[in-house]
């Protein structure tokens, strides 16, 4: 079952369930993955909270049945899960921008938010030609769709130009020091406004869907994640001195800076110890490594997204590490264990960074894995 899949059943189950509680744990056992992982799937493709979706729903459902019966806005507001007149009253005008008792207007202007349907194919204008794309890749940020031997990767709404390109960039100097990665041929800007990369397609399925079956036993989970230990490892031995790109530090201490989330007191604190980690190496760091940047053509593993950096590979590592012990501990150690297997760095250095890197992502979680970490990062300090 692919993403697209996931979240067609899972707004099957919120509209068949509307009116009630709707119950989380439900919604993982459709989607057969843990429910954080699934709310940032849903977030990354739908672009809206998993939370917000259903708010949304209810509120424009709301709103219809207000304009059309005479029920009383207090009917409507529990039967649509609100506990009070106020508290409904208080929603439908952030969302409507108008009061309850204005919907029955008969000119009244409704911010009705319909059910997503999402999209399996997209045309896209090339010349005179119009080119149709089938989607093949819906795992992380961005939905993957190809025509012939060409496939485009679609970044979120909100990307700069400038960010795609050095996405791109990225990606073309990874091919020239021969990672396994598609060659690339360019962004182009969409008639939608959205960002396309476009790049070599490989006929492969999403490296999750090998560790998320039913059928994959743990022993073959765990090695899973000590495959995309050895893939990191290939990167980070790459010396980039002579390359020029950002530094992972900057990166992390930019990102940190930015975030509304921390106080300024722990940025200094988090910021100091980064300052205390950082050791000069330049190492080529991938920035972003998991497994749902990884596919597997039936023979070899491929690396379809990154943001390349130059830094330390043990900032690097606990990226990952991050990543997968918020899947589960074990394939964490799984992947700990075997990257500093075989490499010059010793497990304590990369957990080392883990204040430094939960700082860093708290910005790209979804709510309740961020109010999580943020629990976490003030134990810390």
């Amino acid at each position: 079952m692919n993403n697209i899949e996931r979240i067609d059943k899972v707004i099957n189950y919120i509209e068949m369930n509307i009116l009630e509680n709707i119950d989380f744990a439900k919604i993982a056992s459709i989607a057969c993955c843990p429910i954080s992982q699934f709310q940032r799937i849903f977030a990354f493709i739908t672009e809206v909270t998993l939370s917000d979706y259903i708010r949304k729903r209810k509120l424009s459902l709301a709103a219809v049945e207000l304009q059309h019966s005479n029920i009383s806005i207090l009917d409507i507001s529990l039967k649509y899960g609100y506990e009070s007149h106020a508290s409904f009253t208080r929603a439908f005008r952030e969302h409507h921008k108008i009061a309850p008792s204005s919907a029955r207007d008969e000119n009244a202007i409704l911010n009705i938010f319909s059910p997503i349907s999402l999209q399996t194919t997209i045309i896209i204008k090339k010349g005179d030609i119009m080119l149709n794309y089938e989607l093949i890749s819906d795992w992380g940020h961005h939905p993957i769709y190809k025509n012939g031997d060409r496939a485009i990767k679609i970044f979120p709404s909100n990307t700069p130009y400038s960010k795609a390109m050095e996405k791109a960039r990225a990606q073309s100097l990874a091919f020239e020091m021969g990672l396994p990665v598609p060659f690339v041929y360019g962004v182009q800007r969409l008639d939608d406004g959205k960002i396309a990369l476009e790049m070599d397609y490989i006929k492969s399925v999403p490296f999750p869907a090998h560790f998320l079956c039913e059928s994959a036993t743990e022993d073959e989970r765990k090695k899973s994640f000590e495959m995309v230990a050895n893939l990191l490892r290939e990167v980070n031995v790459i010396d980039a001195s002579d390359l020029n790109l950002h530094k992972l530090s900057k990166v992390i201490t930019d990102e940190i800076n930015e975030t509304p989330f921390l106080t300024n007191k722990i940025k200094e604190k988090v910021l100091a110890l980064l300052s205390r980690l950082e050791t000069g190496k330049k190492s080529l760091c991938h920035g972003d490594f998991n497994p749902g940047n990884i596919v597997f053509d039936g023979e070899k593993h491929w690396i379809v997204d990154w943001d390349a950096a130059i830094g330390d590979p043990a900032a690097d590592a606990c990226m990952t590490y991050f990543y997968a012990e918020r899947w589960n501990a074990e394939y964490a150690d799984a992947f700990l264990r075997s990257y500093c297997l075989n490499s010059n760095i010793k497990q304590y250095e990369v957990l080392a960074w883990l204040p430094v890197i939960a700082a860093y992502q708290v910005n790209i979680q979804t709510e309740d894995e961020r109010n999580f970490i943020l629990e976490v990062i003030n134990k810390w300090y």
